[in-house]
């Protein structure tokens, strides 16, 4: 056989793998809404393994088959690999995963492998640097995995109650006090379990866990308000 056929019969064999992969690839969400992404309008549908980026300016909410909602932010980006399983490489994420006993869902970032169980949450990573990601947790419950064989460097913040912050905020020691009181470690960890009010500040594997603040809550409220807008 001449090259010239061999060549003309491989190139067919992947051509016939790539429409056949085209043709299984199942729809996984619809496009909610859009801002500022002709490209996406709403009632859209979106296949599994597709990759959703957004630029300055754009937003987009997604639903899926099974009922989950994701909103991404300006300049974020996620992967639909198939249903019940997401990769969350950069930015601002909203997600709401509607419960059910079956077919849990897991997100994959960066830093870790989150398992979830009808919850909640919004990721936030930076683009330069996704070892650099917050999650804030709103509802249910999030068990976060380490993506390798090194455990996560647990710490969290002491909550002092109000007159204990006021006492403090006398004495003239108390920034270094409050430095202090931030970095309080925990334990070495490969799973760490996430409740609902509560946020995670990664920097590498080290995890800082805090309590959300007025601040936190209202980046939820301005992700549920674009969903509500369209309705």
């Amino acid at each position: 056989m001449k090259f010239s056929d061999v060549f003309r019969l491989v190139f067919s064999l992947l051509l016939l793998q790539i429409v056949a992969g085209a043709a299984n690839a199942q729809v996984m969400a619809e496009v909610i809404r859009s801002e500022n992404m002709p490209l996406y309008p709403a009632g859209m549908q979106i296949s599994e393994k597709t990759e959703i980026k957004t630029g300055q300016k754009q937003k987009i909410a997604i639903k899926t088959k099974q009922g989950d909602v994701l909103v991404a932010g300006q300049n974020a980006s996620i992967k639909l690999v198939k249903p019940g399983f997401f990769s969350h490489f950069f930015g601002k994420i909203f997600y709401f995963i509607s419960p059910r006993k079956l077919n849990n869902v897991a997100i994959r970032t960066a830093t870790a492998t989150l398992g979830i169980r009808g919850t909640k949450f919004i990721i936030d990573s930076a683009e330069s640097d996704t070892t650099q990601e917050n999650i804030l947790l709103a509802e249910g419950k999030l068990i976060l995995d380490s993506n390798d064989d090194e455990l996560f460097q647990l710490y969290q913040q002491r909550e002092l109650d109000e007159y204990e912050k006021y006492r403090r905020q006398q004495l003239a020691e108390f920034e270094e006090f409050k430095q202090q009181m931030e970095d309080e470690f925990v334990a070495y960890k490969a799973s760490i379990n996430l409740d609902a009010g509560y946020a995670l500040q990664f920097d590498g594997k080290k995890a800082t866990r805090v309590a959300m603040d007025p601040d936190m809550n209202l980046q939820f409220e301005e992700f549920e308000q674009f969903i509500a807008d369209n309705n």
